[in-house]
């Protein structure tokens, strides 16, 4: 029984493997047979093409047949041997005769017309800056320029500096609105443009000036002033002092002036009739920057 059952069991295997090798044959066979069809199919493309390059072949000679000029021997024109007219015109043949030749890839076709402008290609990459060039010329000297009036120079001819400074000789109690408080100890006055006796100040030369005023009042009193340019007022200053110390304040302004402009430092508002402002600290001072 059990040789039986061995037998069975070799027999099975040996038919499974012969199952498998006929499975594998079948399929080499397909593939060669697949590769044989693609061969066939392959020869008869390139027979095609062979085909079409004899037909191209024959019609580029029967072109160039039509195009190649007759044989013509021009010895046959000539006069005869040795004479002088026979060498010179072998001479002006040699001379004139082209010294190169087409190739032979190249048929010898008459030339069709000319065709039409193409289009314009793409603008290439801006090149590299070039070299400076030599300096020029030097130019003529110009015009030369107009002459100052007498106003621009200034009315006092080379004088150009102007600055003043005074202070109060004696308290003020007595301020009426919008008239100059006269300070009338001078300290400095070059250019004379100060008038200590009026309190104004009168520009002689146009330009930029800057004005500096100080105010010092006595104690439980207040005072605004301003700065005044031709009668309006142009800035103000608010001092007050304490309950029992007086106190001081002090303002600057930069103006521009023309000849001819007045400036003074006047009460905003008329004061009580308390309101003293003191000497010793109460200044008016100005100079021309530029």
């Amino acid at each position: 029984m059990a040789y039986g059952v061995v037998l069975v069991v070799v027999l099975a295997v040996s038919i499974a493997i012969n199952g498998q090798q006929d499975y594998k044959y079948d399929t080499l066979l397909s593939e060669v047979s697949a590769l044989k069809k693609s061969i066939s199919n392959l020869n008869a493309e390139m027979e095609k093409l062979r085909e079409r390059n004899d037909d191209m072949s024959e019609k580029l000679r029967a072109v160039m047949s039509c195009q190649r000029p007759p044989n013509r021997n021009i010895d046959d024109h000539l006069p005869g041997e040795g004479s002088k007219e026979k060498s010179d015109m072998l001479h002006k043949r040699s001379a004139y005769t082209p010294s190169f030749h087409l190739p032979l890839n190249i048929s010898r076709v008459a030339l069709g017309q000319k065709g039409e402008k193409g289009n314009s290609g793409i603008q290439g990459p801006k090149g590299d800056s070039g070299t400076p060039g030599p300096q020029g010329i030097k130019g003529d000297p110009g015009p030369v320029g107009p002459t100052l009036l007498q106003e621009q120079i200034g009315n006092k001819g080379v004088q150009s500096k102007i600055a003043f400074s005074a202070r109060l000789l004696y308290a003020v109690t007595h301020i009426g609105q919008g008239r100059a408080i006269v300070f009338d100890e001078i300290i400095l006055n070059i250019g004379q443009d100060y008038d200590p006796s009026s309190g104004i100040f009168q520009c002689s030369i146009p330009g930029i000036y800057v004005f500096t005023w100080s105010i010092e009042v006595n104690a439980s009193n207040s005072l605004i002033t301003g700065i005044y340019v031709n009668g309006q007022s142009r800035q103000f200053q608010f001092v007050a002092g304490s309950s029992y110390n007086i106190n001081s304040g002090s303002s600057t302004i930069v103006l521009e002036l023309t000849g001819g402009d007045t400036v003074f430092i006047g009460a905003f508002r008329t004061p009580s009739h308390d309101t003293v402002v003191e000497s010793e600290s109460s200044l008016f001072s100005g100079y021309l920057l530029s």
